[in-house]
């Protein structure tokens, strides 16, 4: 099938962003270019882009009138390139309608409770992970859950091509069973934030290898939470891990992400070439790719930013990352993550074979996955693993 160009509407979008959000396009001109023929476009004038901004082109071809394949306004191809250097994280600014006041401190046999104007959280001393979470009187967390709020993570459930090769070995060094047991919890207050600091032993049970998880929680006047791990395997350790990251726990409500990466889809190491860096709205039901049997889905890849709210766009958080470094530094790299969001744990996307599995099997909180690497989806159940 041919495409013939003189028939095909091209947009150019500029999009920047970095803690501001801007986007601009721009309908573009295109000679009639015969088959086996070259053309040149002219782009309008580019501004030049800041220390702290990323600016990415996109030029997407369209159809310009309906044909008996394809709508008018059908995009055909798009292509995308990033203008400028990767940005700096600029230091962090406090919304005007955040307010800061006075960090407090108190601590029970049971917790460390921290809090603000606004906001409050606390962390159980026997567990040493988070087990309250609150703003403007609202519950970020479940009140009233019984599984940790937020944890270390390494599972997945696993998908057709893990199961045919590398979930074998990963549950044989017992990855899908994966305890903690706190070694230590120390608290340190200065006036400009609190840190809590615990040492955590994830391990399988009767194996004798685990992770020595070390965290740090750095709570400022704002409410704002930076948390540091730092993972070290103790023992013998498996070869390779399905993801390395974090597993939050959130309230049922807050199931809207907004995020600047790789969207709309999922995507993975070795299936993302389908996505594009944009600025992205999606709900939770969307986030589920749902595949006709049950696996592993949904994670998106090279995001800078991401905001989890309500409906409304209410509630909720925002996560970045930074890399580590000199912590005094005014300005520090932006990092890259992936995360995914999803009402369905690893277990049950793991016991189900149909889609219908899943009725009745949500969790009773919005489960937010967020990761330093995830592996690919693999080749292993219809040729090689690699």
């Amino acid at each position: 099938m041919g495409l013939s160009l003189g028939m095909t509407c091209v947009i150019l979008d500029l999009t920047a962003a970095s803690s501001l959000i801007s986007s601009t396009a721009f309908p573009l001109d295109i000679p009639k270019i015969h088959p086996g023929k070259q053309g040149k476009v002219p782009l309008p004038p580019i501004s030049k882009c800041q220390p702290y901004e990323e600016v990415f082109l996109t030029v997407t071809f369209r159809q310009k009138t309906s044909t008996a394949w394809a709508d008018a306004g059908y995009e055909v191809a798009w292509i995308q390139s990033q203008l400028g250097d990767k940005p700096m994280a600029r230091t962090t600014t406090i919304p005007a309608n955040i307010q800061t006041s006075e960090l407090s401190l108190e601590h029970t046999q049971q917790a460390y409770t921290i809090s603000g104007a606004e906001w409050s959280l606390a962390f159980d001393r026997a567990t040493g992970f988070l087990s309250s979470w609150s703003f403007n009187g609202r519950h970020l967390i479940p009140t009233n859950s019984s599984s940790p709020l937020l944890l270390p993570d390494f599972w997945r459930a696993p998908t057709d091509n893990d199961a045919a090769s590398d979930a074998k070995e990963w549950k044989r060094w017992g990855l899908d069973t994966m305890t903690s047991s706190l070694r230590s919890i120390s608290v340190s207050q200065k006036p400009s934030d609190i840190t809590i600091t615990t040492i955590t032993r994830m391990a399988p049970p009767i194996l004798a290898w685990g992770f020595v998880v070390n965290t740090t929680y750095h709570i400022n006047p704002s409410g704002a939470v930076r948390v540091s791990m730092n993972i070290k395997p103790s023992g013998a350790a498996p070869r390779t891990v399905p993801h390395v990251g974090i597993l939050l726990r959130l309230d049922s409500a807050l199931d809207h992400a907004f995020w600047f990466g790789l969207g709309p889809g999922e995507a993975y190491a070795d299936k993302r070439a389908a996505q594009r860096i944009g600025i992205w709205s999606v709900d939770g039901d969307e986030l589920h790719t749902p595949y006709e049997v049950p696996q592993e889905n949904g994670n998106r890849m090279d995001t800078r930013w991401l905001r989890i709210s309500d409906q409304r766009g209410e509630g909720g958080l925002k996560v970045r990352s930074v890399s580590t470094g000199n912590e005094e530094a005014q300005e520090q790299e932006q990092g890259l993550f992936e995360w995914a969001l999803s009402r369905y744990s690893a277990e049950t996307l793991e016991a189900a074979k149909h889609p219908c599995d899943l009725i009745e099997k949500e969790e009773d909180a919005v489960l937010l996955r967020l990761d330093k690497k995830m592996a690919g989806v693999g080749t292993g159940a219809c040729g090689p693993r690699e």
